[in-house]
C-alpha cells in the first residue's frame, strides 16, 4: 500500500509527502508495518496512518487508545543515507541496520493480549 499526498498548486503552503506501507505481521488488533518514506515531513508516519485509521501503539495524540509512559511502538530500524551535502558527505550511501528487529517486534506482539 502506498499513500501520498499531492502538493496542490493553488496552496504553496501544503507541502507534498509519501510513504510506502508493507504489513508484516498481525495479530488480532495488532498490526506490525514496514514503512519506507519517499519523504521526511514531521508526524508524517504518525499522521498518514492515524488517518487510514491505524494509530501507532501508545501514540495518544494520533488515535492510539493504548497508553505506555513517554512511548510510541515506532521504531527506526534501517537508515540509509545519500545526497548529503558536505561535510557529511561520507556518510552517501551508507546504511546502518539493526539486525532481526523485525522478529523481536514479531514476538512483542504475539506477548500482547488481543
Amino acid at each position: 500500500m502506498k499513500f501520498s499526498c499531492q502538493k496542490p498548486t493553488a496552496n504553496l503552503a501544503i507541502k507534498y509527502c509519501a510513504l510506502t506501507a508493507q504489513k508484516l505481521f498481525q495479530q488480532g488488533i495488532y498490526q506490525l508495518y514496514r514503512i519506507i518514506l519517499e519523504t521526511g515531513r514531521k508526524h508524517q508516519i504518525r499522521a498518514m496512518l492515524s488517518f487510514f485509521q491505524l494509530s501507532i501503539v501508545g501514540d495518544r495524540k494520533y488515535g492510539s487508545k493504548t497508553k505506555i509512559d513517554n512511548k510510541i511502538l515506532l521504531f527506526a530500524y534501517q537508515l540509509a543515507f545519500n545526497d548529503l551535502p558536505s561535510p557529511l558527505i561520507c556518510l552517501n550511501g551508507k546504511t546502518f541496520q539493526i539486525k532481526n528487529l523485525e522478529k523481536k517486534l514479531i514476538l512483542l506482539i504475539k506477548s500482547f493480549r488481543t
